[in-house]
Formats: structure tokens, C-alpha cells, sequence
């Protein structure tokens, strides 16, 4: 895992070269080292699409769902992200649903 620094650092690289970041956060929360707190999408939200899910960090393998955060200035994709996820990922189901509520409002000193 990268330190603050580090993400600070590739942040002023990114946005030097105007470069869109894919960020897969499926393990973020996964760190027994050190608190939870950086993100490259901290430093550079403008450019930086998030992947992460349920199946890593809450251990729940079979609950299969994820999610995307797009930066405002990708919005204008919106439409084309919904119309490929609805033709490519079948429903979640609501236990799944309820399921994943609950897992995100965990406590963050956890």
C-alpha cells in the first residue's frame, strides 16, 4: 500500500500528464498496519474512477456486488456506463442489498 505521501506525489504526476486513474479499492480496508485513510481519489478526485466491492473486505464472497464512483467530469458517460453494467451484470438481490447497507456504515475506528 501506497503512504499518504506516496499518493500525493502520484496525484501531482497524474494531473502534471492529465492521466484518468482506475482505482480498484477491493481490498482498501484490508490493512493491519497502518489506519485506513489514503486514496489516490483524495488528491486527485477529478480524474480518479473507484471499482470496489463487498467480496474482499467484508469477507462476503458470494454477496456479489460492487460499485463505481464516476468524477463529476466524467457524468457526461453516465448514461453509457449504466447501459453496458445493465446488459452485463444481472440484479443484486435484496438480502444482498440490505446486506451491503449495513456493511458500509461500520464504525471507521473499527
Amino acid at each position: 500500500m501506497y503512504s499518504a505521501e506516496e499518493y500525493k506525489a502520484l496525484a501531482i504526476a497524474c494531473r502534471k500528464y492529465n492521466l484518468i486513474v482506475f482505482f480498484d479499492e477491493i481490498y482498501s480496508q484490508i490493512n493491519f498496519s497502518a489506519p485506513f485513510s489514503s486514496s489516490i481519489f483524495n488528491d486527485y478526485p477529478e480524474k480518479t474512477i473507484v471499482f470496489g466491492g463487498l467480496s474482499k473486505v467484508f469477507s462476503a464472497g458470494g454477496y456479489r456486488l460492487g460499485f463505481m464512483r464516476l468524477p463529476s467530469a466524467f457524468k457526461v458517460c453516465q448514461n453509457a456506463y449504466k447501459a453496458l453494467f445493465s446488459e452485463t451484470f444481472s440484479c443484486v438481490s435484496s438480502p444482498v442489498q440490505f446486506a451491503a447497507l449495513k456493511a458500509y456504515e461500520y464504525e471507521q475506528d473499527l
